[in-house]
């Protein structure tokens, strides 16, 4: 269901938020793993997004991540919004009858949400934006 380079992905992610003892892994630690990715940097480059500002800003918001204090073990849990972006991104590929999420099906489930929190930030509702739309299509 999920391709072995997004399953490893996802460990990095947890990987490198539990090392920095951050409580939640959140989408921006998400985003930030997936800017290692060449067929991410691609399509985002493509696209004619900056990768190198997009990283700075990212890495500010994973450095802002709430973080567990003391020295005891604890589990970096997903935030809502992360577990909502792979969620979206496994129905997604369910619904065009494929059967593996890969990064860039993650990409456009996380973009899709990105440009609903914008819709709705901007007093847009759900049912005023009519088909579903994406910010910069992958396939």
């Amino acid at each position: 269901m999920i391709s072995t380079e997004l399953e490893v992905l996802l460990h990095r992610c947890f990987v490198s938020a539990r090392e920095a003892r951050h409580r939640f892994v959140t989408v921006e630690h998400l985003v930030l793993e997936m800017l290692a990715e060449p067929p991410v940097t691609d399509h985002l480059a493509a696209n004619s997004i900056n990768i190198e500002t997009l990283r700075a800003d990212l890495k500010s918001r994973v450095a802002a991540t709430e973080i567990v204090a003391g020295t005891g073990d604890f589990d970096t849990q997903p935030s809502i919004e992360f577990q909502r972006a792979l969620q979206n991104a496994i129905l997604n590929v369910q619904s065009k009858g494929n059967s593996e999420v890969s990064l860039l099906d993650l990409l456009t489930a996380i973009l899709d949400l990105l440009a609903l929190s914008q819709a709705n930030t901007h007093g847009i509702l759900n049912n005023d934006l009519g088909p579903r739309r994406t910010l910069c299509r992958l396939h």
